[in-house]
């Protein structure tokens, strides 16, 4: 693509964005941002500061690869667009019709019937059940083999009722959707995307990897779309993992082929240092660089767009297919549209704790700095992706043929991408416009007050763990500890509570690498065994959480109150080291158990006790066999029962 040499007011303007950019290094807690715009069809500038690798303080450039998130929805909603146009799938028939097996019993009939568009527009009925798909330490929890058997046992409705026809943001859909490419095409996704998309276009730094759940580049877009709650979309990764391509761990270990130039996801602790995330599996597929991800947003608003995304581009530009009200936004096919003036630019990215009142932007009437007056931007197509350690973007400006793209390796304090993406689109289309009604935004004070909202954020849920606790009660021997022993079932999961037996140097926090003895909940240790026996083993009976079997999910529990385990990290250092910044509801650490009274009348008694709203009764300990537990994962969401097997 030829670069446009930019004229000195824009350059002036993109010296003085840069500038600002560079801060948010420090507000956002970002090791590096790269960035890229591409202004009337050409190329103006590309951009970077900071580091990809902390370590070895190497800094990025616009051919890193960055974790993209959910602007990976963009590209299998590509492929849609090529199922539609192979005549393969309709955008409104049932997606039943390609996945016959799909099936929701748990909730809404409705669902059933829920159409692809409709999936891919967030309205299909299904929920977000994302800690049941990304476990800690970003692991992957769900195959493609029992996928669609554990989307079927998804509830289809929440606290506020059915959710069919309404925004529901949900990685369900988009992973089951890319089960029914595979379905009608008789290929791999991944394949389908490489071969038809990827390589046409030339995109050679995007991945798309093969994997053992399914191959959708997944990710997401976590931000602050409104939903059903009437509040923000709180999401993480997609449904899918993959077992290939690039791993994200202390050594560069790339394979096919060697390759370098990646951007690590880190967090930044509370002593200001960064400590690189560690997975086991979820982001290892789903990278992009700033140079591809441009050229992708500039094909999907051009006049002519190369064959294969001819009907996508139709589908996404299709003026019809979108709500046109001022102040109005829509989302279809991993895109959202809004038109200016808008409060809604960013409406999909990390950005949300502080946006109460965000700021109404009017990106219009700017001249070009050629002498002639610049196309107004009036709609805008945006897409954001945050996973744990990672934000992109792409904002897109159909009007002036405009694409600008951001990428930071952290979300420890906010999205930095998104930020520059503003900074960026304000420097283009606002400064000194004679007519513009746009009066410039502080987007870096708004930025320390979304760093500084986040980090309260973790704060307030530690009060509430804190109010929620009883430790005068708690058990002084191992016997009710073990009382808690065994797998429990539901929601398509297994929780497995397994015995650790302490090692001599005590207890270690977050993951169980320790030396500790681990006893299998599966039948090997429970109320009815010889507990004096298990006692005389090498120290102190502890409990670990296993989630479906994945032994990296691993998650120390501690004693909460009567009846109640904690698995809540116990600094905002280990919420973030363990990549669970889905789990941002107190209530989503606590596992409740229920009993088999030993008094008639009594059976299923349980207390309810939550860390946001405890009882205030004096609490004992009960007796009986513990039967089954809940297990509160998601405010919006009603508790789940896991049944004791």
């Amino acid at each position: 693509m030829t670069t446009l040499p930019p004229p000195l007011d824009i350059h002036r303007r993109l010296t003085d964005a840069h500038s600002q950019i560079a801060q948010l290094l420090s507000i956002c807690g970002a090791p590096g941002i790269a960035y890229g715009i591409i202004h009337h069809g050409q190329l103006l500038s590309t951009n970077a500061c900071g580091y990809r690798d902390v370590e070895k303080q190497l800094a990025p450039n616009r051919d890193t690869k960055f974790l993209i998130g959910s602007i990976s929805k963009t590209f299998l909603s590509a492929a849609v667009g090529l199922a539609v146009r192979d005549d393969r799938i309709k955008l409104d028939a049932p997606l039943s019709q390609y996945l016959p097996t799909f099936s929701p019993r748990n909730g809404d009939p409705q669902v059933r019937d829920a159409t692809i568009r409709q999936v891919l527009s967030h309205t299909s009925g299904l929920g977000n059940p994302q800690i049941f798909i990304n476990g800690p330490r970003d692991t992957a929890l769900q195959g493609e083999a029992g996928f669609v058997n554990f989307a079927n046992q998804i509830p289809t409705t929440n606290k506020k009722g059915r959710r069919f026809g309404r925004w529901t943001y949900s990685n369900l859909g988009y992973g089951l959707v890319a089960l029914a490419l595979q379905n009608v095409y008789g290929c791999r996704f991944a394949d389908l995307v490489q071969e038809q998309l990827l390589n046409p276009l030339r995109l050679h730094r995007t991945a798309v990897f093969k994997a053992d759940g399914c191959d959708v580049p997944a990710g997401t877009g976590t931000g602050q779309e409104e939903d059903d709650r009437g509040g923000c979309r709180r999401g993480g990764d997609d449904a899918f993992v993959g077992d290939q391509g690039q791993d994200i761990d202390n050594d560069v270990n790339v394979r096919n082929p060697p390759d370098q130039n990646v951007a690590f996801p880190y967090a930044k602790l509370q002593d200001g240092t960064y400590s690189r995330l560690i997975t086991h599996g979820n982001a290892k597929q789903r990278f992009g660089r700033v140079s591809d991800l441009l050229h992708w947003g500039a094909v999907m608003i051009s006049p002519q767009p190369p064959p294969p995304l001819s009907m996508i581009t139709t589908l996404i530009q299709d003026r019809d297919s979108w709500d046109q009200g001022p102040q109005q936004w829509y989302y279809h096919m991993g895109w959202a549209r809004a038109q200016m003036p808008t409060h809604r630019l960013g409406i999909l990215s990390f950005n949300c704790c502080s946006a109460d009142c965000p700021p109404i932007l009017d990106f219009q009437d700017k001249d070009d700095g050629y002498g002639q007056a610049a196309p107004t931007p009036t709609q805008i197509l945006q897409t954001n992706g945050v996973m744990n350690g990672s934000t992109a973007v792409i904002y897109t400006f159909p009007n002036a043929q405009t694409v600008i793209v951001a990428c930071a390796n952290a979300a420890s304090d906010g999205d930095a991408a998104d930020w520059t993406a503003k900074i960026l689109a304000q420097s283009l289309f606002c400064a000194q416009a004679p007519n513009s009604r746009q009066v410039d935004v502080d987007f870096l004070a708004m930025a320390e007050l979304e760093a500084q909202a986040r980090r309260d954020q973790y704060q307030k849920m530690l009060r509430d763990w804190e109010a929620g606790r009883r430790t005068t009660e708690s058990p002084s021997n191992n016997v009710c500890l073990l009382d808690y022993v065994g797998v429990y079932e539901g929601l398509g999961t297994t929780l497995e509570i397994s015995i650790v037996y302490a090692a001599a140097g005590g207890r270690a926090a977050g993951n169980l690498q320790d030396g500790s003895v681990v006893v299998n909940g599966r039948g090997c240790c429970s109320y009815e065994d010889d507990t004096r026996q298990q006692q005389q083993r090498s120290g102190p009976v502890e409990l670990q959480l296993v989630f479906n079997g994945v032994l990296e999910s691993a998650q120390r529990l501690e004693w909460y109150c009567n009846d109640v385990l904690s698995f809540f990290p116990r600094t905002r250092d280990q919420w973030l080291g363990e990549m669970m910044f889905n789990w941002d509801f107190v209530d989503s650490g606590l596992l409740k158990f229920t009993r088999e009274s030993s008094f008639s009348g009594d059976e299923g008694k349980s207390d309810d006790v939550s860390g946001s709203s405890s009882s205030s009764s004096s609490l004992h300990l009960e007796t009986g066999r513990v039967v089954s537990l809940t297990w509160a994962w998601d405010e919006a969401e009603d508790a789940g029962k896991f049944t004791k097997i």
